[in-house]
């Protein structure tokens, strides 16, 4: 027999759960396998005015969803919900913004999004706010959520409109978000389907996150320096992009305890296309509240044997490491590199 998610939508916003007694849908579950695309291949929500709950991951720094939803007229105070699931301590430092992409909105002022709105179109933004408000609910579909904020826009003109997700940070972590009008309107879904979708709820397998698994790393040896000397550090300024085509990504953490560490400098320097250094291929990035960091710039070229980006990395409290990451055959166009720090 097909179940139904019992929700609402101005309430508890990790399931998008009201009351018992109010509307009723089913879920839908990111597959990591296939996950939900960005502003150029959204995932096509099946109805726009339809109450729908999406629960997904952004997995990586720098990841988005996005989901495309067809409206035939106009519509007022159309909500959106977004809450993070609480999973240990995993996720406390995740705070997802959202901004819907459509025809006939403003465009918000430069710099605001981390993606490039499409000719002709304009976009609303949602913030969620830094604070430690949570919810949770004695009824059975309920999850303690981080943060349950409310939106409402205005859809001003038919069309295809996208919401895009994303954590202005780069933490990683579970979300939800819900949103639509109308209750007890249903796409028809297997019953199979459905059950699946309440298994990996109920589990919590959705999150992809064991909540009882400590924060720290399993390993993290010491990050051993072998890149020069402090003199050999460029004098630079802070930017994460110095070129395109070529992603490095990593942590920073306590050698001695696996923790992350937050705003870690990460300086790093390569060459150009030509093999030569300079100033417009340097830069620094600072490390989020994961201890993440993420710089991005051209596929290095060679100087000497193998392409390589140098990267010296500091934090109070700790001994600066310089070092090297050397490209791998299949580091085509990205790259994860751990940095262990010892302290002073």
């Amino acid at each position: 027999m097909t179940r139904k998610l019992a929700i609402g939508i101005i309430g508890l916003a990790l399931l998008v759960i009201f009351s018992v007694a109010s509307a009723k849908i089913s879920p839908y579950i990111e597959d990591p396998a296939a996950e939900w695309g960005d502003l150029e291949s959204p995932f096509l929500v099946w109805n726009a005015t339809a109450v729908v709950a999406h629960y997904g991951r952004l997995g990586t720094y720098g990841d988005m969803d996005a989901f495309s939803f067809e409206f035939n007229s106009n519509v007022e105070n159309w909500p959106i919900e977004l809450a993070v699931p609480i999973c240990g301590s995993h996720f406390k430092d995740v705070y997802p913004s959202a901004a819907l992409v459509g025809p006939g909105l403003e465009i918000p002022a430069e710099g605001s999004l981390p993606f490039e709105l499409p000719e002709g179109m304009g976009a609303q933004i949602f913030v969620n706010e830094h604070n430690d408000s949570r919810s949770g609910s004695d009824n059975m579909f309920a999850i303690d959520a981080y943060r349950p904020s409310t939106f409402q826009t205005d859809i001003p003109e038919a069309g295809m409109y996208t919401l895009v997700i994303w954590e202005p940070e780069g933490n990683v972590g579970a979300y939800v978000v819900g949103t639509g009008l109308n209750y007890d309107q249903f796409e028809p879904r297997t019953d199979s389907a459905i059950d699946a979708a309440f298994n990996e709820l109920f589990s919590g397998l959705w999150m992809q996150q064991d909540c009882n698994a400590p924060v720290a790393a399993q390993s993290c040896p010491l990050t051993v320096n072998e890149g020069g000397t402090l003199a050999d550090i460029p004098q630079t300024v802070e930017r994460a992009k110095v070129g395109e085509g070529f992603v490095l990504t990593g942590d920073v953490r306590d050698a001695t305890t696996c923790l992350p560490i937050e705003d870690a400098q990460v300086t790093y320097w390569l060459v150009n296309e030509s093999g030569e250094y300079d100033a417009d291929h340097e830069g620094m990035a600072s490390t989020n509240a994961q201890g993440a960091y993420r710089i991005e710039s051209n596929r290095p070229g060679s100087y000497g044997p193998e392409a390589h980006i140098h990267l010296a990395v500091s934090a109070p409290g700790y001994e600066t490491v310089i070092t090297v990451y050397i490209l791998q055959s299949n580091d085509e166009s990205s790259a994860n590199f751990l940095l262990a720090l010892n302290p002073e």
